[in-house]
């Protein structure tokens, strides 16, 4: 049985729970303004996950602490050369940087981390295709989504409650007079300790996300505690941070990049496509850009040369590319775009905040 819909008619949620209790075989592709997300499902189980975003996989394994920053390094650069076609995952387990166990984890995680996201869905398509089986990345054993279905309505639930205090991950807690004269005396957990002290009235709650490698939504569910026992406020002053707006297709290369500047106070935005970069850009102008040539709709190149061409206030924006190609035409067709530097990816943390704040007229 095949079947296609309307979000607006049909929850989501009504969609899993069919599929489950039909024990289907497919694939549950959801069409959205901002491209398609594909479950697939093996015996009303699912098994694997395609966001239509590059090296997902990657992105959650260094988030998770299963590799470093250096393992992925390595697994770029041979992936230009020997290892040219594979993924970022296939590679790592072939170099014995992580075993299997740890990859069907990260697939886990993966395929919560979707469905929590679905489940806030307020409109797009939807379209079952039976039989339909992933390319790659699926789970033996796959998840029951009944679970996670309960798992992501208590999500939203107290999403809800945290918004009141919280209104987004960029906000930036900051200790109050209170916590740091009780600090001695307050009774924590150890994640919430964690926290805590890497408040600093500096970084948002994104950036403690990425340095403490915990998710947003566990981070800002304890910054919202200390708010309400006022220990923590949000700043309500303007956010006078330099905004860089990240784009790459890759969220392994996206997480890489929010690792090496997560320390400095910057303001990071990030898009996947060129038209998404383009759209960023626009309805606020940034104070830096870091642009991957290879995009999945149009070329960094195009989008450097979009944005040059919009104005005096974009002509004067810092925009570095990064590109995994070093070949000195590659890095004259980035000069000819407009680009005011160039990096090849995989490039070291400290070059990369080194050339960032060069252009920003920081310092070393």
């Amino acid at each position: 049985m095949s079947f296609a819909g309307n979000l607006r008619g049909w929850g989501i949620t009504e969609m899993l729970q069919l599929i489950r209790n039909g024990k289907k075989t497919g694939a549950l592709v959801v069409s959205t303004s901002s491209g398609n997300i594909t479950i697939y499902f093996k015996a009303g189980m699912a098994v694997a996950v395609d966001t239509g975003v590059g090296e997902v996989v990657g992105s959650i394994m260094l988030q998770e602490g299963y590799i470093t920053v250096a393992d992925l390094d390595e697994a770029i650069q041979l992936q230009k050369t020997q290892y040219r076609g594979k993924r970022i995952e296939q590679i790592l387990i072939a170099l014995k940087k992580i075993e299997m166990p740890a990859l069907a984890k990260t697939i886990r995680k993966q395929i919560e981390s979707t469905v929590t996201d679905l489940i806030q869905l307020k409109g797009g398509s939807v379209n079952f295709e039976v039989d339909a089986l992933p390319k790659y990345n699926a789970l033996s054993t796959g998840v029951d989504v009944q679970g996670m279905l309960l798992g992501a309505a208590v999500v939203g639930d107290e999403m809800s409650v945290i918004r009141e205090n919280i209104a987004n991950s960029s906000v930036i807690p900051k200790k109050t007079k209170k916590g740091e004269d009780q600090q001695e005396e307050i009774s924590l957990k150890l994640k919430e300790w964690k926290i805590y002290l890497a408040i600093d009235g500096i970084k948002d709650i994104k950036a403690l996300s990425t340095k403490l490698k915990l998710d947003e939504f566990s981070v800002m569910k304890i910054v919202n505690f200390f708010v309400t026992e006022k220990w923590v406020e949000i700043l309500k002053v303007e956010d006078k941070r330099k905004k860089i707006l990240v784009v790459d297709d890759s969220l392994t290369i996206q997480k890489m990049i929010e690792l090496a500047l997560a320390d400095s106070g910057f303001n990071l935005i990030t898009a996947t496509t060129g038209d998404a970069a383009i759209k960023a850009a626009t309805e606020s102008i940034p104070d830096l850009i870091l642009l991957d040539v290879m995009l999945p709709d149009i070329t960094g190149y195009k989008v450097c040369r979009s944005l040059r061409d919009m104005g005096d206030a974009y002509k004067r924006v810092p925009i570095l590319m990064l590109s995994g190609k070093d070949a000195e035409i590659d890095k004259n067709l980035g000069k000819y775009a407009g680009a005011d530097a160039y990096m090849t990816k995989p490039f070291e943390a400290s070059d990369l905040l080194s050339k960032v704040k060069e252009h920003l007229g920081l310092g070393s």
